[in-house]
C-alpha cells in the first residue's frame, strides 16, 4: 500500500483542513477545547518543569534527551516528505510539511510551540496529564470505597482510516460522539481517559485507528462491560476479523497503566516501522491541542499556577 498522500479528490480535502491548523493556534478556531483551555494549555508551556525530569519518571525510553532526539528525527522526516512532495508536483503538501517542520524548529525552552506533533511538547503535556489524573484519583477514591477501578478500551471501527484520509479524524468530534453514546447508554459516573491513536496491522489491512483509554470506577465490572457493548451494538462487528474486541474492560491492577493512557501515538515504534505515515500523521496531530484528546465526564480541568487538576463537577 502507498502510504503518501493520495493523490485524487482526497488531496484537496487534506489541504484544506491542514491549511487551517495555524488558525487553530492562533486560538481562531471556531471551536475547540484550545479556546476554553487556553489557560491550562499555556500553564503548561511556560513551565519548563515539565519538560525536564523527575516526576512523573516514564524511564529511560522516555526521558526527556529522548524527546529532544525524537524532535529531530520528526524534523527530518518532515523535510525529506516535503522534497518528496514537491518532486511529485505536490507543492500545496509540501509547503503544509515544511510549515509543520518550521514550527516545531521554533520550539525552544522559554518559547514552547506547543504542538501535539512536536515530541518535546507532547511529552510535557503527558506529563501534567498523568500528575492531574494520579491525584484526582486519590482524591475520589475515598469515596469510591467497595468499588474498583477499571482500565477501558474502545476502538470503534467507524474511527479507523486509511493512509490519505487521516485528517478525517477529529478528536473533537469524536469525543462529542462519544459522549452521546453514554447519555443514550444512561452511563453517568466519573470518566477520566483519553484519545490515542495507533497505527494497526491486522488481517492483512494497515490503518490509523483512533482509541478511548479510560480509567472508570464500577462495582460490577462484567455489568459494565455488557454495558459498553450493548450500547456500541458491537455485535455488528464481530463478522469483521479485525475488530475482535473493540471494547475491552480490565481490571487496574496498578496505575504504571496511567500514562500510556494520555500518550497520543507510540512514537518510538513509528520511527522504527512507520516512518513512511508519520508526516500525515504529524499534520493531524498538528490540527488538534493537546486538551483535544481528553475525554472527562463529571470532571473538569482547571488550570493551576504550575500545571492543570482535574476536579469533580458539584452538581
Amino acid at each position: 500500500m502507498n502510504c503518501s498522500i493520495k493523490r485524487n479528490n482526497s488531496q484537496s480535502t487534506f489541504i484544506g483542513i491542514a491549511q487551517s491548523q495555524s488558525r487553530v493556534h492562533e486560538f481562531d478556531s471556531p471551536e475547540g477545547a484550545f479556546c476554553s483551555h487556553r489557560n491550562a494549555h499555556n500553564a503548561i508551556v511556560t513551565n519548563e518543569l515539565w519538560f525536564g525530569e523527575g516526576p512523573p519518571d516514564f524511564g529511560d525510553s522516555f526521558a526527556a534527551k529522548k524527546a529532544v532526539k525524537r524532535h529531530r528525527q520528526i524534523g527530518q522526516i518532515l523535510q525529506r516528505a516535503a522534497r518528496r512532495e514537491r518532486k511529485n508536483g505536490s507543492h500545496t503538501v509540501a509547503a503544509i510539511y515544511l510549515r509543520l517542520q518550521k514550527r516545531l524548529k521554533e520550539c525552544l525552552p522559554g518559547r514552547r510551540c506547543g504542538c501535539s506533533a512536536c515530541p518535546k511538547c507532547a511529552r510535557a503535556f503527558q506529563r501534567a496529564k498523568v500528575v492531574a489524573h494520579l491525584n484526582v484519583i486519590a482524591n475520589l477514591s475515598p469515596s469510591r470505597r467497595g468499588k474498583e477501578l477499571v482500565f477501558v478500551t474502545i476502538a470503534p471501527p467507524t474511527q479507523a482510516r486509511q493512509p490519505g484520509d487521516f485528517l478525517e479524524l477529529n478528536p473533537l468530534k469524536a469525543n462529542r460522539w462519544l459522549r452521546d453514546v453514554f447519555d443514550r447508554a444512561r452511563i453517568k459516573r466519573v470518566v477520566i481517559g483519553s484519545i490515542d491513536f495507533g497505527w494497526e496491522k491486522r488481517a492483512g489491512d494497515k490503518y490509523l485507528q483512533l482509541h478511548w483509554h479510560l480509567a472508570i470506577w464500577t462495582n460490577n465490572r462484567k455489568g459494565l462491560a455488557k454495558k459498553l457493548k450493548n450500547a456500541f451494538k458491537s455485535e455488528r462487528w464481530r463478522n469483521d476479523s479485525k475488530y475482535k474486541q473493540p471494547i475491552q474492560v480490565k481490571r487496574l491492577k496498578d496505575l504504571n497503566v496511567i500514562p500510556y493512557m494520555h500518550k497520543l501515538i507510540k512514537l518510538p515504534k513509528l520511527l522504527r516501522s512507520g516512518r513512511k505515515i508519520l508526516p500525515e500523521l504529524c499534520v493531524l496531530l498538528g490540527r488538534c491541542d493537546s486538551m483535544d484528546f481528553l475525554f472527562l465526564r463529571k470532571v473538569r480541568v482547571s488550570a493551576q499556577p504550575d500545571g492543570i487538576v482535574f476536579k469533580k463537577i458539584k452538581i
